[in-house]
Protein backbone atom coordinates (compact mmCIF):
# COMPACT_ATOMS: atom_id res chain seq x y z
CA UNK A 1 0.00 0.00 0.00
CA UNK A 2 1.07 3.47 -0.45
CA UNK A 3 2.17 5.93 1.88
CA UNK A 4 0.35 9.40 1.62
CA UNK A 5 4.20 11.28 0.73
CA UNK A 6 3.92 8.50 -2.56
CA UNK A 7 0.62 9.31 -3.19
CA UNK A 8 1.52 13.00 -3.09
CA UNK A 9 4.76 12.61 -5.82
CA UNK A 10 2.06 10.69 -7.73
CA UNK A 11 -0.54 12.99 -8.05
CA UNK A 12 2.05 16.11 -8.89
CA UNK A 13 3.64 13.80 -11.55
CA UNK A 14 0.37 13.38 -13.04
CA UNK A 15 -0.97 17.14 -12.75
CA UNK A 16 2.59 18.34 -14.34
CA UNK A 17 1.79 16.00 -17.15
CA UNK A 18 -1.36 17.93 -17.83
CA UNK A 19 0.79 21.61 -17.26
CA UNK A 20 -1.26 21.68 -13.82
CA UNK A 21 1.20 25.07 -12.41
CA UNK A 22 -0.98 24.92 -9.39
CA UNK A 23 0.30 21.49 -7.82
CA UNK A 24 2.96 24.28 -6.93
CA UNK A 25 0.73 26.36 -4.19
CA UNK A 26 -0.90 23.08 -3.08
CA UNK A 27 2.39 20.75 -3.09
CA UNK A 28 5.89 22.41 -2.44
CA UNK A 29 6.93 24.79 0.21
CA UNK A 30 7.42 28.38 -0.62
CA UNK A 31 11.27 28.13 -0.23
CA UNK A 32 11.13 24.56 -2.64
CA UNK A 33 14.91 24.07 -3.77
CA UNK A 34 15.52 21.43 -6.63
CA UNK A 35 19.03 20.17 -7.61
CA UNK A 36 20.28 17.59 -9.75
CA UNK A 37 21.52 17.24 -13.28
CA UNK A 38 18.50 19.33 -15.39
CA UNK A 39 19.99 22.40 -12.94
CA UNK A 40 23.59 21.62 -12.17
CA UNK A 41 24.32 21.82 -16.21
CA UNK A 42 23.26 25.57 -16.06
CA UNK A 43 26.56 26.31 -13.94
CA UNK A 44 24.16 26.54 -10.82
CA UNK A 45 23.93 24.25 -7.62
CA UNK A 46 20.31 24.51 -6.84
CA UNK A 47 16.85 26.54 -8.21
CA UNK A 48 14.44 27.33 -5.53
CA UNK A 49 10.64 27.96 -4.89
CA UNK A 50 7.76 28.57 -7.80
CA UNK A 51 10.60 29.20 -10.24
CA UNK A 52 12.07 26.12 -9.72
CA UNK A 53 9.11 24.40 -10.19
CA UNK A 54 8.35 25.82 -13.14
CA UNK A 55 11.89 24.80 -14.66
CA UNK A 56 11.18 21.37 -13.59
CA UNK A 57 7.46 21.34 -15.25
CA UNK A 58 9.10 23.01 -18.24
CA UNK A 59 11.95 20.31 -18.76
CA UNK A 60 9.19 17.71 -18.25
CA UNK A 61 6.73 18.89 -20.68
CA UNK A 62 9.56 19.61 -23.67
CA UNK A 63 10.29 15.70 -23.43
CA UNK A 64 6.95 15.17 -24.65
CA UNK A 65 7.64 16.87 -27.50
CA UNK A 66 10.81 14.59 -28.45
CA UNK A 67 9.30 11.42 -27.14
CA UNK A 68 6.20 9.49 -25.94
CA UNK A 69 7.27 9.16 -22.62
CA UNK A 70 7.27 5.81 -20.20
CA UNK A 71 8.54 6.67 -16.41
CA UNK A 72 8.46 3.61 -14.03
CA UNK A 73 9.34 3.70 -10.14
CA UNK A 74 11.33 0.77 -9.68
CA UNK A 75 12.36 1.00 -5.89
CA UNK A 76 11.01 3.64 -3.31
CA UNK A 77 12.49 3.81 0.13
CA UNK A 78 10.74 6.26 2.54
CA UNK A 79 12.35 7.09 6.50
CA UNK A 80 10.77 9.76 8.53
CA UNK A 81 10.64 13.28 6.15
CA UNK A 82 12.57 11.33 2.66
CA UNK A 83 11.22 9.53 0.09
CA UNK A 84 13.82 8.48 -2.75
CA UNK A 85 13.05 6.62 -6.01
CA UNK A 86 14.62 5.02 -8.21
CA UNK A 87 13.49 5.30 -11.81
CA UNK A 88 13.80 4.18 -15.02
CA UNK A 89 13.14 7.45 -17.93
CA UNK A 90 12.20 5.63 -20.99
CA UNK A 91 11.55 8.00 -24.65
CA UNK A 92 9.85 5.87 -27.54
CA UNK A 93 9.00 6.67 -30.75
CA UNK A 94 11.55 10.35 -30.96
CA UNK A 95 10.44 13.13 -32.72
CA UNK A 96 12.04 15.93 -33.38
CA UNK A 97 11.69 19.05 -31.01
CA UNK A 98 12.11 22.37 -32.77
CA UNK A 99 12.14 24.13 -29.88
CA UNK A 100 14.55 22.39 -27.53
CA UNK A 101 17.17 21.58 -31.11
CA UNK A 102 16.58 18.37 -30.39
CA UNK A 103 16.77 15.15 -32.89
CA UNK A 104 17.40 11.84 -32.11
CA UNK A 105 17.83 8.87 -34.71
CA UNK A 106 14.29 7.27 -35.10
CA UNK A 107 16.21 3.58 -33.92
CA UNK A 108 17.03 4.68 -30.24
CA UNK A 109 14.61 4.50 -27.70
CA UNK A 110 16.97 5.99 -24.72
CA UNK A 111 16.17 5.22 -21.40
CA UNK A 112 17.96 7.42 -17.83
CA UNK A 113 18.31 5.72 -14.92
CA UNK A 114 17.50 8.00 -12.27
CA UNK A 115 17.65 8.72 -8.73
CA UNK A 116 15.42 11.02 -6.57
CA UNK A 117 15.51 12.26 -3.14
CA UNK A 118 12.69 14.12 -2.03
CA UNK A 119 11.95 16.09 0.98
CA UNK A 120 8.97 16.98 2.88
CA UNK A 121 8.01 19.47 5.32
CA UNK A 122 4.56 18.09 6.67
CA UNK A 123 2.87 17.24 3.84
CA UNK A 124 4.71 19.52 1.26
CA UNK A 125 7.86 18.63 -0.69
CA UNK A 126 10.43 21.31 0.68
CA UNK A 127 13.52 20.27 -1.53
CA UNK A 128 14.06 17.63 -4.64
CA UNK A 129 17.32 16.00 -5.93
CA UNK A 130 17.96 14.11 -8.75
CA UNK A 131 21.30 12.33 -10.48
CA UNK A 132 21.49 10.26 -13.26
CA UNK A 133 24.39 9.61 -15.15
CA UNK A 134 24.38 12.09 -18.20
CA UNK A 135 27.26 10.96 -20.06
CA UNK A 136 26.00 7.45 -20.45
CA UNK A 137 22.40 9.56 -21.19
CA UNK A 138 23.55 11.49 -23.64
CA UNK A 139 25.50 8.31 -25.38
CA UNK A 140 22.23 6.22 -25.43
CA UNK A 141 20.75 9.30 -27.28
CA UNK A 142 23.02 9.32 -29.67
CA UNK A 143 22.94 5.55 -30.74
CA UNK A 144 26.49 4.76 -29.06
CA UNK A 145 28.15 7.18 -31.80
CA UNK A 146 31.12 8.50 -29.07
CA UNK A 147 32.00 11.74 -31.93
CA UNK A 148 27.86 12.60 -31.87
CA UNK A 149 27.85 12.03 -28.26
CA UNK A 150 30.82 14.78 -27.56
CA UNK A 151 29.43 17.47 -30.16
CA UNK A 152 26.29 17.41 -28.38
CA UNK A 153 27.49 17.63 -25.19
CA UNK A 154 29.56 20.65 -26.64
CA UNK A 155 26.35 21.88 -27.94
CA UNK A 156 24.48 21.33 -24.34
CA UNK A 157 27.46 22.98 -22.64
CA UNK A 158 27.53 26.28 -24.93
CA UNK A 159 23.73 26.48 -24.41
CA UNK A 160 23.94 25.93 -20.83
CA UNK A 161 26.33 29.15 -20.55
CA UNK A 162 23.38 31.17 -22.26
CA UNK A 163 20.56 29.38 -20.31
CA UNK A 164 22.70 30.03 -16.98
CA UNK A 165 22.63 33.95 -17.73
CA UNK A 166 18.64 33.64 -18.46
CA UNK A 167 18.65 31.66 -14.82
CA UNK A 168 20.16 34.24 -13.28
CA UNK A 169 18.27 37.41 -14.69
CA UNK A 170 15.27 35.33 -13.13
CA UNK A 171 13.94 34.47 -16.61
CA UNK A 172 13.26 30.93 -18.12
CA UNK A 173 15.74 29.24 -20.25
CA UNK A 174 13.58 26.49 -21.87
CA UNK A 175 10.70 27.20 -23.44
CA UNK A 176 7.05 26.39 -22.36
CA UNK A 177 5.99 23.41 -24.15
CA UNK A 178 2.41 23.24 -23.49
CA UNK A 179 1.40 25.17 -27.27
CA UNK A 180 3.28 23.29 -29.05
CA UNK A 181 1.51 20.16 -27.19
CA UNK A 182 -1.87 21.12 -27.28
CA UNK A 183 -0.84 21.85 -31.45
CA UNK A 184 0.36 18.53 -31.64
CA UNK A 185 -2.88 17.29 -29.85
CA UNK A 186 -5.10 18.83 -32.08
CA UNK A 187 -3.24 17.82 -35.12
CA UNK A 188 -3.70 14.26 -33.77
CA UNK A 189 -7.49 15.12 -33.44
CA UNK A 190 -7.74 16.07 -37.14
CA UNK A 191 -5.52 13.16 -38.23
CA UNK A 192 -8.13 10.76 -36.57
CA UNK A 193 -11.37 12.55 -37.94
CA UNK A 194 -10.42 12.73 -41.41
Amino acid sequence: MKSEKSKIIDEIRERINKGDLSAFEDHYTPDFKLSGSEVWFLGVDELTGKFAFEHYVRIIRNDFLSFDVETEVLVEVEDGDYVIRRIIWRGRNPKVNMEMQIGVPPSVEPWIDMFILYKFRGDKICEEHSVYNTIQTELRMCDGDTERMLDKTRQILSAGRSMREKIIRGEHCIPDATPMIEEQQLMAKQKIIQ
